[in-house]
């Protein structure tokens, strides 16, 4: 069905609402990923501050009637933003849930927003930590890492196979399927009114097989072609000092005759906030130095009062390593003695 004519009024009243929508819930960044191909001036994209501003931008640099809903439409649409729609049915405007379209998107930029969708906070984390330009700072979601992705080059058309090659040695596969348009998040369809009955139900059976089948692959290939070597042993964790926000580890090397190179070491801690158990970790690169067989690491922000429960495992290629004993301390105490299972830990207060 070809697109739905609005009035000026009618359209500026749309935009507004659709804009307001992703401002309120602070997704001007997945915005400015949508957009990245429609705006020639990078500067002009990323010094926006608000949805209304990059359709805007988009309008003028694309030409688009002020009438055409098509940018908006196709906005919802990529996004996932469905949930908008009983806010739009509120606008009383003509007929707008039948215009679907994704055509001004490319199949790249489509298959961007489907990873960017895909990615959850511990997959941001481990992906940053594979590039130099990213490995070192704290994004609030995958949208802002994809960002500077694209401005490295590391995410492009041209790298896409890189960049799933790169994704597959990380044990991250999971997303490559999701990239490839075989688990969408969205629902992303071409000017569709309807389905005949059952559709949607064996669309779902053959999803489930070519899931399985791509899992089952992915599984053999690796047990099939990774090299022999095992894992590295726990190492051995000893606490140096703890203060009100941070604790230093010094770590021991593991044993490891494997093949494959120690690459970084891992360190998650777990505590309570809220009455619920909160898991987070940090990842630091492994120094081979001939001097010392050790690492000294400190952890920092830590702000709760409960105590935090840390373990350490060194990870080669193929993320693979034994955990450390658990360790616990605790910060944001003064002289207070907290007694683990395995020890007894004196809150430093100097």
């Amino acid at each position: 069905m070809a697109n739905t004519a609005l009035s000026k009024e009618e359209c500026s009243l749309l935009k507004s609402s659709v804009a307001n929508w992703f401002d309120q819930r602070n997704l001007i960044s997945m915005i400015k990923v949508l957009y990245e191909e429609l705006v020639t001036s990078k500067q002009d994209l990323h010094k926006s501050t608000t949805t209304l501003e990059l359709i805007n931008l988009v309008n003028t640099y694309k030409g688009f009637s002020q009438n055409d809903p098509s940018l908006l439409l196709a906005t919802i649409n990529v996004t996932g933003q469905h949930g908008i729609w009983n806010k739009i049915e509120k606008l009383k405007l003509p007929e707008l849930r039948q215009t679907r379209t994704v055509s001004m998107f490319s199949e790249f930029r489509q298959k961007v927003m489907r990873l960017g969708l895909k990615m959850k906070a511990c997959d941001v984390k481990r992906i940053s930590h594979l590039y130099e330009e990213t490995k070192f700072r704290k994004y609030e979601d995958s949208w802002s890492l994809i960002i500077d992705l694209e401005h490295n080059a590391h995410l492009s058309n041209k790298n896409m196979t890189r960049f799933i090659r790169t994704l597959s040695e990380n044990s991250l596969g999971h997303l490559i399927y999701t990239i490839d348009g075989g688990e969408q998040q969205v629902d992303i369809v071409e000017n569709r009114d309807f389905e005949l009955p059952g559709t949607a139900i064996k669309k779902k059976a053959l999803v489930v097989a070519v899931v399985i089948a791509v899992i089952a692959v992915v599984v053999i290939t690796f047990i099939t072609t990774r090299p022999i070597g095992g894992r590295p042993n726990a190492p051995t964790v000893t606490l140096l000092e703890q203060n009100l926000t941070s604790i230093t580890l010094r770590i021991e090397d593991p044993e490891y005759t494997g093949d494959l190179d120690l690459i970084f070491y891992n360190i998650s801690f777990k505590y309570e906030s809220r009455g619920k158990d909160v898991v987070d970790f940090n990842m630091f690169d492994y120094k081979d130095k001939n001097d010392k067989d050790f690492q000294i690491y400190t952890i920092k922000e830590l702000l709760s009062e409960k105590p935090y429960k840390i373990r350490v495992a060194g990870k080669n290629k193929y993320m693979l390593g034994y955990q450390s004993e658990e360790l616990y301390a605790r910060t944001l105490t003064e002289g207070r003695e907290d007694k683990g299972e395995n020890q007894t830990v004196y809150v430093n207060t100097t």
